[in-house]
């Protein structure tokens, strides 16, 4: 698709000439210069393009969390829901199991910051998972439906107290006769009970609650177990072993703009057309810039962070996309941000990926535009497509040099 053109072509002074010349670095010199003649050194020029050769969305599979994330999601917010896994695989086999708890600690809440809250209950899962590989796809929600525990889940976030202490809510999930049943048939190695964990399931949720996982060791789920040993009456604290959040997308985002996300495999495709540099140039520095769709945005942590490659070849879906790991550029957006730029440390990369398109050495496929944290959140950003908002799209600006033409000596 082809969005209208919108270059502009910015003439600078001759004197900023010998700085171009040395900001370029180790790449090949540009033809035809004479730095005793004023008249033949050539030009250094910027540009800012936005004609977009074409921009999509490309959808690849769900990225699993389990292995990555540092929150467990639970709750339903923006049209995306998420449940939590969990599996104990330390539960001591020396002593009966008279009362059972799940213990998880409050991380932060994704959603309005409005008094509300919702029901969530813990469920026997009936198949075997693992977290680094499972996602709401390949579960298949086999579990049994019957309730295990129940708890209240509130619209609060970890907060400091007058001793500017961090103060994590704890939520209690109190075993019932069966659950407890379940945890002592985990506990003996003679019984046949398979563990395959439990799965936290929730009803009527209008927000995303984040607890802590395995990997913090202060704040990570527990199962607290009261233990009768003989006449011996003890609590123990069994930690999680694995964990993972299982999301899914209840409606895709609406149609229009640009997508790039953490968990349901967006990426953002663009082709900038380069025909307005001639071929010879030296590209001195390169810079993109993305516009923000706040609207359809929603980042859960204080930054997204993408990543910014060159394609390989051209894309046709439903092929899976061939990209350039050796030339990698970082660009972040802060929650609140309205502009995506490559950084500052990834911009001489940057540079060479444009300056390689520029002369030919390597063929002009596009960009591929995709998050830098695969399965850590439920993050998506939007940004304004050139086909619905010419005036925001994609831009590419270039600074570089340019040989004067020869003239025709015939």
């Amino acid at each position: 698709m082809k969005a209208s053109s919108n270059v502009e072509i910015f003439q600078p002074v001759l004197f900023v000439l010998l700085a171009a010349l040395f900001a370029c670095g180790s790449d090949t010199p540009i033809q035809g210069f004479d730095l005793s003649n004023p008249d033949s050194r050539g030009l250094v020029d910027s540009t800012a393009i936005r004609e977009v050769d074409f921009e999509l969305t490309y959808t690849d599979s769900i990225v699993p969390t389990g292995a990555v994330s540092s929150s467990l999601l639970l709750g339903s917010f923006n049209n995306v829901e998420s449940r939590v896994l969990l599996r104990f695989n330390t539960i001591p086999d020396t002593a009966e199991i008279t009362k059972a708890a799940l213990i998880l600690r409050t991380n932060a809440i994704i959603g309005d910051e409005v008094k509300t809250a919702f029901s969530a209950t813990v469920h026997n899962v009936l198949e075997d998972w693992n977290e680094l590989t499972v996602t709401d796809e390949n579960f298949h929600h086999n579990y049994d439906r019957s309730p295990l525990a129940s708890a209240e889940i509130l619209s609060v976030t970890q907060v400091f107290d007058e001793n500017d202490s961090l103060i994590i809510e704890p939520v209690r999930f109190q075993f019932n006769d069966a659950g407890v049943a379940l945890v002592n048939g985990w506990a003996d190695t003679t019984d046949a009970t398979p563990n395959y964990g439990m799965l936290i399931d929730f009803s009527n949720s209008a927000f995303i609650k984040s607890f802590f996982t395995v990997s913090n060791a202060a704040n990570r789920p527990l199962l607290e177990l009261e233990v009768m040993s003989g006449s011996v009456l003890d609590t123990v604290f069994v930690p999680v072993t694995q964990d993972a959040f299982i999301a899914r997308e209840l409606l895709p985002p609406p149609s229009g703009p640009l997508y790039v996300d953490n968990i349901f495999g967006k990426h953002a495709i663009v082709k900038f057309d380069l025909s307005a540099i001639r071929r010879e140039s030296t590209v001195n520095r390169a810079q993109l810039e993305l516009t923000v769709d706040q609207a359809n945005t929603f980042i859960s942590e204080s930054q997204f962070s993408f990543q910014v490659m060159r394609l390989l070849k051209p894309f046709t879906e439903p092929d899976s996309v061939a990209f350039d790991f050796g030339f990698a550029a970082l660009a972040t957006v802060s929650a609140t941000g309205s502009k995506i730029t490559v950084s500052e440390s990834s911009l001489p990369v940057f540079r060479r990926i444009v300056q390689d398109w520029v002369t030919g050495q390597v063929e002009n496929h596009g960009l591929l535009i995709r998050t830098n944290t695969p399965g850590q959140s439920i993050s998506r950003v939007a940004i304004v497509a050139a086909q619905l908002n010419p005036a925001e799209a994609p831009l590419l600006r270039i600074d570089f040099s340019s040989a004067p033409s020869i003239p025709n000596q015939n």
